[in-house]
């Protein structure tokens, strides 16, 4: 006999609101086009894959725990294998991001494939798009989709493109090193502001307690540029710490277009601000040129 009695019943109630919780996690959804298994790419950024939660319609949801320096959060990557699923109004809400892993051999069908699931993804009106190909071609004329034209094709469609096993290799004198295959899908979803994210408290060595949350565009404002400079290279806007942090990707690919000098001062900036933002004490970064110059 089921004895049920009053702890029992905390205890139910206890689970039932953890499982509730766990079902409000904000979302990644994972699509394969032309027959590519959305698991490989979870299983790349999780390791081992966990027991998934099956949410019904083919798709499975794996929770991902993101822990880092600025913050930590819970989400559920969700393998996507049906393209008829239809999804309810919670479920779009708490889509974030969208990640499709696409056959790039298949130089004739491979992007067509693709384009059959935009519709999916446009519902969700995701802030973080990716297209994941295993290799793409460098030269025309190859069976393989053409860096180029998978390239063009993102543009067009606000994805950024991911090789896994790209023939690209980072410069290591470049300042700012591109991050490669799995592991710069990884960086872009921990970049993601994810709508549950818990910032990390400042250190008792910075002197500022609770979230990490000071004016990111005062900072800016004193570590001023020449003004053609400044003009010329664009001031990095955020208004809190947070979207200084959001805006980390588009800082870089503003840094890549500059050279010599100018790339080193906005680097400088960048940095600055960063550490301000977090009450970093003025006097332990009086070597940079930026600070010289307040």
């Amino acid at each position: 006999m089921l004895i049920f009695d009053q702890n029992s019943a905390v205890l139910a109630v206890f689970f039932s609101l953890v499982i509730f919780e766990m079902a409000k996690l904000p979302i990644c959804v994972v699509m394969g086009s032309g027959g590519k298994n959305p698991d490989t790419i979870i299983q790349g950024v999780v390791g081992d894959l966990p027991v998934p939660d099956e949410a019904g319609s083919g798709l499975m949801m794996y929770t991902w725990n993101i822990t880092n320096k600025y913050y930590s959060a819970s989400i559920n990557l969700c393998s996507m294998s049906n393209e008829t699923t239809a999804f309810d109004e919670d479920f779009i809400q708490r889509a974030d991001a969208s990640i499709i892993y696409f056959d790039s051999n298949d130089e004739k069908n491979g992007l067509d494939e693709v384009e059959k699931l935009l519709p999916i993804v446009e519902s969700f009106e995701p802030e973080t798009k990716i297209l994941v190909a295993d290799q793409c071609a460098i030269d025309e004329g190859s069976k393989q989709v053409t860096f180029v034209k998978a390239q063009q094709w993102c543009i067009k469609h606000g994805f950024e493109l991911v090789e896994l096993n790209s023939l690209g290799k980072s410069d290591p004198e470049d300042d700012f090193p591109e991050t490669l295959g799995i592991d710069r899908v990884i960086e872009a979803l921990h970049a993601h502001p994810w709508s549950n994210l818990q910032l990390n408290t400042c250190s008792e060595k910075s002197g500022v307690e609770g979230a990490l949350v000071d004016e990111a565009d005062e900072i800016l404002d004193n570590c001023p540029l020449d003004g053609d400079t400044s003009q010329q290279m664009g001031e990095p806007e955020a208004d809190t710490f947070e979207e200084l942090f959001q805006h980390m990707c588009s800082m870089k690919n503003q840094a890549g277009t500059l050279d010599g000098a100018q790339r080193k001062a906005y680097a400088e900036k960048m940095t600055m601000a960063f550490w301000q933002a977090i009450g970093g004490d003025d006097g332990e970064i009086e070597g940079l040129a930026s600070a010289d110059e307040e």
